[in-house]
């Protein structure tokens, strides 16, 4: 049987509790200042090491992990490491239209080939990124020609 005394417990309360006082530090003041991270996806980040922190080691569900933080699992994937390789500065979560915002500038809406402009349509600059079309259409771009960015 397992024990913990009263002073161990109390040790061990401190230091959880620090290690939790630090990485919230990092989340909430450092990635915004220095990482450029919107405040409103601070919500979003600890969501996600909330989910890692419950899974088994090596065997992360990015399905699951997607669902949970609310963002489409191919978007993770393949859109936004290809902006990111050709050095555009994506932002994502908080924002009242659209996944993504690019150089804060464009709005981008990911999705399938039904996707509509519905979320994008206040935007002056907002496009849907489609899976499964061949060609674009206006302000429809497949997703698959983000990869020609790498």
């Amino acid at each position: 049987m397992f024990y913990i005394d009263n002073q161990s417990f109390g040790i061990f309360t401190t230091y959880q509790n620090t290690v939790e006082s630090v990485v919230n530090y990092i989340i909430d003041t450092e990635l915004p200042k220095y990482r450029g991270l919107e405040t409103g996806n601070t919500r979003r980040v600890k969501a996600l090491l909330k989910v890692l922190s419950q899974m088994v080691p090596y065997e992360v569900d990015i399905t699951k992990l997607s669902t949970t933080i609310g963002i489409q699992r191919p978007t993770k994937t393949s859109f936004c490491n290809q902006l990111h390789s050709a050095d555009h500065r994506v932002e994502y979560g908080g924002m009242k239209s659209g996944n993504f915002r690019i150089d804060e500038d464009l709005v981008i809406e990911v999705g399938g080939h039904d996707k509509t402009l519905r979320q994008v349509k206040e935007e002056a600059q907002g496009y849907v990124a489609a899976d499964d079309i061949d060609s674009a259409t206006y302000h429809k771009i497949p997703l698959w020609a983000f990869g020609f960015l790498y």
